[in-house]
């Protein structure tokens, strides 16, 4: 057989079985065409950002009395990424998409928990600019409805009030805050913090880690060398290290966190994918591509890429609870954007003052963060199951 640059014929042939069939669930559709999709949409939110940053004046928002920061920036890369290469290919592939579905329904507390993602992530992008969390002096420490609180701690009982007790109003239903925010307020802007966190990270992460990952387990020798004893030296001093330090240089912001996690939170994830690419590159089909004399790009192209990509969304999927978890730790110790409305934030000032008897300001943040971190691991192994099925 004559030497081939396409090796998309040798996907067709029953001599390899295990790519009879395939195709990719993610970016599946046409990736040099979503690529190009995502380059275009990037430069054009790069060059909204710029306008606004350079040629407006610092009065003067973009629109709506709204001016986009650098975290607006990154969340409205990966929110355009994960369209084009998740969204996209799965709506275009709808047997598949179909076939995803129903290994996904057999497992009831996962669809329990991907209903209840849906919800936070849809909250958490729409939530902020329908629900407003302003403070609001004349109702501090309203309690949810259901419960009651001593007319001595709330001095402006916005429900009814029996036996020297406010009662929750539905105007107020998780109550409210010290500051006499709306409690379901609070909720909706600690949903935009971890629906930012998840997405802006995976960013930095899929691709970092697939590049690393494949590199070094389909080249090996030097560039698997180097590239793993770089992993292994930067798994040594953790991120967390890493932001403490930065802190005190660059100041208290969600964009520092993001930088500082996602940039150094992708080891795991390479060494998971370096370890995918070591045992595809000497399956049959990968041997027989090199041997036809396909180029080396198109084998990673067709053979490599389309099973890792799987892998590495897993991956990916399962480290966003951790840094969910983590940001909430943060917060609490105050090394935080004082600022940013968090489930940690919240959490952190409802243990000020009274907490045992203002409990609701701490206990609903720590409620939805549990519910949150439990869904996403829940999520995450189910997913493993589907792709692997």
């Amino acid at each position: 057989m004559p030497p081939s640059d396409d090796s998309s014929d040798l996907s067709n042939t029953p001599r390899f079985p295990r790519l009879r069939g395939l195709r990719p669930g993610f970016g599946a559709d046409d990736p040099s065409r979503n690529t190009a999709a995502f380059v275009a949409t990037t430069v054009v939110l790069v060059t909204v950002y710029a306008y606004d940053s350079l040629v407006l004046s610092a009065d003067a928002p973009l629109v709506a009395g709204w001016r986009p920061t650098v975290v607006d920036l990154l969340f409205a890369t990966s929110l355009a990424g994960f369209a084009l290469f998740v969204v996209a290919p799965l709506w275009t592939d709808r047997e598949r998409t179909a076939r995803y579905w129903s290994r996904l329904r057999q497992n009831r507390l996962a669809v329990v928990s991907f209903g209840y993602l849906l919800v936070v992530f849809v909250l958490g992008l729409v939530g902020p600019l329908v629900f407003d969390s302003a403070a609001d002096p004349a109702r501090v420490l309203q309690p949810p409805v259901g419960f009651g609180a001593s007319e001595y701690i709330v001095s402006n009982c916005v429900g009814p009030t029996t036996e020297g007790l406010c009662r929750g109003s539905l105007r107020h239903p998780l109550g409210t805050g010290p500051y006499g925010r709306d409690m379901f307020s609070l909720v909706v802007e600690g949903m935009r913090v971890a629906v930012v966190i998840g997405f802006v990270t995976s960013m930095f992460v899929v691709p970092i880690a697939t590049v690393v990952g494949v590199s070094a387990g389909y080249l090996g020798g030097w560039v698997d060398t180097l590239t793993m004893r770089y992993v292994d030296i930067q798994q040594t001093l953790p991120a967390f290290v890493v932001y403490l330090i930065a802190i005190y240089v660059f100041g208290r912001s969600l964009f520092l966190f993001l930088l500082v996690f996602g940039l150094l939170g992708w080891g795991g994830v390479a060494r998971v994918v370096r370890s995918e690419v070591l045992s595809l590159r000497e399956e049959p089909f990968v041997v027989a591509a090199r041997s036809a004399g396909v180029k080396r790009w198109n084998i990673v192209r067709h053979h490599i890429l389309p099973h890792v990509r799987e892998t590495v969304v897993v991956a990916a999927t399962r480290q966003i609870p951790l840094l969910v978890l983590v940001e909430a730790a943060i917060s609490f110790m105050n090394l935080n954007d004082m600022t940013l409305l968090s489930w940690g934030e919240t959490i952190a000032r409802g243990t000020q003052g009274t907490p045992t008897v203002t409990w609701w300001i701490s206990t609903i943040p720590v409620v939805f963060l549990t519910l949150t971190v439990v869904s996403l691991s829940v999520f995450g192994d189910a997913l493993q199951d589907v792709l692997d099925a």
